[in-house]
């Protein structure tokens, strides 16, 4: 996992959000927001998820 980790972040395709954020709606949209984007926009890494 973190080989694929590497292998995004080396091709500037993996954006790190270190803000805590809460899963089901914060995380929700923002996935959303990123999936919409052209090409399927980047992976994204929550490295604070919040689970109320």
């Amino acid at each position: 996992m973190r080989d694929f980790f590497k292998l995004l972040k080396k091709h500037n395709e993996l954006e790190i959000i270190d803000t805590p954020l809460e899963v089901d709606l914060e995380i929700a949209h923002l996935a959303y927001i990123e999936a919409k984007k052209p090409n399927g926009g980047k992976a994204l890494l929550f490295t604070q998820p919040i689970r109320k």
